[in-house]
């Protein structure tokens, strides 16, 4: 069976979950996928992450980098196709230099999202982010698609059915991705993702603008980051006082000579569940012509800190 038959009947079998087919045998399918697909998540994690160097850029995601990103000044934002697959094309594009990976990265990601549930549901950017303003349980329902907070609250706020539902979400092809599949698919390929978000001036960035790392690695690798920014397709709302609203994915890459500024290769050391993001470390500052301060100005750091 390829990638797209198996995304589609553990598709189903989410889908049908208590009540033709119990959660214990979809994590054993889910286990069955995992060994069947682990040659293929070995190879992903050996590639360079290069891939989508020199490939058509995207203008209006170039305008919307951040400065504070740990990457050498001159950035470049590769082009991805706009079809609800725009996280998953990245990742590809990044991987491979096209975008044929996108079906098995959903499959590995919904089977990453089954088998370490209660990683994801306590995952350390919640925990590490916290606070009284943001207290964790906001915290995990603004990272939710739409329509998994919906299970969150149908289902008296279980966690667990919302990570289910966003496991069900990334084995559906079109469908938008959010913070829970960025952090996936960290572990999927075994290399930490930069979520890059542009300075917009509101809280959430906050939580966003940072380096997800995998959940574990079994043998010890280098680290190699890869950087993917929340932007937009088509055009922003400069209305007053409006919220910036990403609704597509592109991945970033430095054209100059230095690469990633703080680029000291680590090391993740094997089984560590309780891996911490790492906060951002401020690049030089690069002019750009067009900024989200130019629609938005300060109204947006004003919203209401609510959903």
């Amino acid at each position: 069976m390829s990638s797209d038959s198996d995304r589609e009947e553990l598709f189903l079998k989410i889908l049908t979950a208590c009540k033709t087919v119990t959660k214990d045998n979809i994590l054993e399918f889910s286990r069955g996928l995992e060994k069947k697909y682990a040659n293929e998540k070995q190879f992903f994690r050996t590639l360079p992450l290069r891939g989508h160097v020199g490939l058509p850029t995207d203008k209006m995601a170039m305008s919307l980098v951040p400065e504070d990103l740990p990457l050498e000044p001159e950035i470049a934002a590769t082009r991805t196709s706009p079809d609800g697959n725009c996280l998953l094309n990245a990742v590809s594009l990044a991987l491979v230099g096209d975008e044929t990976q996108m079906s098995l990265l959903r499959l590995l990601v919904a089977v990453e999202l089954l088998l370490n549930c209660e990683f994801y549901i306590q995952h350390p950017r919640f925990t590490s982010f916290s606070s009284a303003d943001h207290q964790e349980d906001k915290l995990f329902s603004l990272c939710l698609t739409r329509e998994s907070d919906k299970v969150y609250v149908d289902t008296n706020r279980s966690k667990e059915d919302a990570v289910w539902s966003e496991a069900l979400i990334a084995t559906k092809s079109k469908e938008w991705s959010g913070f829970f599949h960025i952090a996936a698919l960290s572990t999927v390929i075994a290399r930490p993702i930069f979520s890059a978000y542009p300075n917009c001036q509101t809280w959430i960035r906050d939580f966003l603008h940072s380096e997800i790392c995998p959940c574990e690695i079994q043998n010890v690798v280098p680290l190699e980051l890869l950087f993917v920014l929340w932007t937009r397709d088509g055009n922003l709302d400069n209305t007053s006082g409006a919220w910036y609203s990403p609704n597509h994915f592109v991945p970033l890459y430095s054209t100059g000579k230095g690469g990633i500024s703080c680029s000291k290769e680590k090391e993740i050391q094997p089984k560590k569940h309780n891996q911490e993001t790492v906060p951002v470390k401020s690049a030089k500052q690069r002019k750009r012509p067009l900024t989200l301060d130019g629609y938005f100005g300060s109204q947006s750091s004003k919203r209401k800190k609510e959903k």
